[in-house]
């Protein structure tokens, strides 16, 4: 009837009396797809109110006090009577809302980073070189906090992606595994790579503080965090651009006995 339908498809394979046969089975699995599409949209919405509202209400509240400091009566005050602190208080409202309004730009700044990420430039290059970078970039604070980290023996590997955002990924999930570590004796982070079938899977695991099971589901939600001066894209962000190299990217953790990212290609 003209309507658009979601539909998973199913094929089997088996022979019958020497006659090779197949049999289908078809779903529309069109509702099951809207309930989560508006739970995401739901859960999205709910973090973009939540940030908006941190700005907005103490904004709201500065510019209030600043316009009761201006007048008088419902008419502007004169300039006779002003008072020295009448000047250091409008002074340090507009640097409070100054700072509010740079942390609203940062936020929408984030939000257009996310839908302007480049398409995928396919390259053939081996893991080491991904390796050689992370280790350049960390080297200094890895051993600041003597923080051991392992590597894949197959380093050597041969990946076929888009090295640079690829090593953003990378990147991303060593510094999460870096800022897990609280109170942990013997900080270790594993990175694995392996291949079975064609397909290339990267393992980043630590034994860090792991991520509470409540919160578990929501982590890939953009703008979703608990760090206090986190922006909450970085996953959403790793995980995007691994959509866009057709692959995977999930997560499973232990709260307080670390997690495991692990990307398929």
């Amino acid at each position: 009837n003209n309507e658009l339908q979601k539909l998973t498809v199913h094929i089997n394979h088996f022979v019958l009396r020497g006659k090779a046969l197949k049999v289908a089975s078809i779903q529309n699995i069109s509702n099951e797809l809207d309930r989560e599409e508006l739970e995401a949209w739901k859960k999205l919405m709910h973090v973009l109110v939540h940030e908006i509202m941190n700005s907005v209400t103490p904004m709201k509240t500065l510019t209030y006090s600043l316009y009761n400091l201006y007048q008088q009566n419902d008419h502007p005050k004169s300039l006779k009577e002003f008072e020295v602190q009448d000047i250091e208080d409008t002074f340090q409202g507009l640097k409070a809302l100054n700072k509010r309004v740079q942390g609203l730009m940062q936020f929408v700044e984030s939000y257009r980073k996310l839908y302007k990420i480049p398409e995928p430039v396919f390259t053939n290059f081996s893991f080491s070189e991904i390796i050689e970078e992370l280790q350049t970039l960390y080297k200094e604070e890895l051993q600041e906090k003597k923080i051991n980290l392992c590597l894949s023996e197959n380093k050597n590997l041969k990946l076929f992606a888009d090295k640079s955002l690829l090593t953003q990924v990378i990147i991303n999930l060593v510094k999460n595994a870096i800022e897990a570590f609280e109170n942990t004796t013997q900080p270790k982070i594993k990175i694995t790579l392996s291949e079975n079938q064609n397909k290339k899977t990267i393992s980043i695991t630590d034994n860090g503080t792991g991520i509470n099971s409540e919160i578990l589901k929501d982590i890939f939600i953009p703008f979703f965090t608990t760090k206090t001066n986190g922006t909450g894209i970085g996953l959403y962000y790793s995980k995007l651009i691994i959509l866009m190299h057709k692959g995977t990217l999930r997560v499973s953790s232990v709260f307080e006995k670390g997690s495991t990212f692990t990307i398929q290609l």
